[in-house]
């Protein structure tokens, strides 16, 4: 990872890595950072909770301010800290694994159930393992396919594959 001017301003630059242990740990408003600016290449709507990410450069980089209205209703809404929404589901939801405990976070999904979400949880690989023991217990077991885990690692690699068809996309299709 370097440092390099971008706008006038240092920016953590991400590099390609040879493996995942070469593969520094990332800060929550890094992975923020990087899931929001992803959200984005893909075209969704996105959406950092305020109450998790205070940095002004999050807050720039989300396409909308507030709670897409349709999940206000749920009050563990504020303990989501990213959001995509498009205008046809499926949409996501995303939570950092390293404050939580996996199991608060698979029961604080679960009590949303009702709504048309991917419940994607982002961690460390070594929390890899607990997930899946997770997926296998009920009531989990009845929605596994709407759980998703994936490491730092996997959503730096998903963000560079992202934005480099994204380029691609302009260059021949424009």
């Amino acid at each position: 990872m370097t440092r390099q001017k971008i706008n006038g301003e240092n920016q953590r630059v991400f590099r390609f890595w040879i493996s995942k242990r070469e593969f520094p740990k990332l800060s929550n408003e890094e992975v923020m950072r990087i899931t929001s600016k992803l959200g984005m290449a893909l075209e969704f709507d996105t959406f950092v909770n305020p109450n998790i990410a205070s940095s002004k450069a999050i807050s720039e980089i989300t396409s909308i301010d507030e709670i897409p209205p349709e999940f206000v209703g749920f009050k563990e809404i504020t303990n989501i800290d990213s959001i995509w929404s498009k205008e046809v589901p499926p949409l996501y939801f995303f939570k950092i694994c390293d404050n939580y405990g996996l199991s608060d976070v698979f029961e604080m999904f679960y009590k949303m159930r009702a709504l048309d979400v991917r419940f994607v949880l982002i961690g460390y690989e070594n929390q890899r393992e607990q997930f899946e023991e997770l997926l296998r217990e009920r009531p989990y077991l009845m929605i596994k396919e709407r759980y998703h885990f994936w490491s730092h690692f996997e959503l730096l690699q998903f963000y560079r594959t992202a934005t480099e068809f994204v380029k691609q996309k302009k260059k021949f299709l424009t």
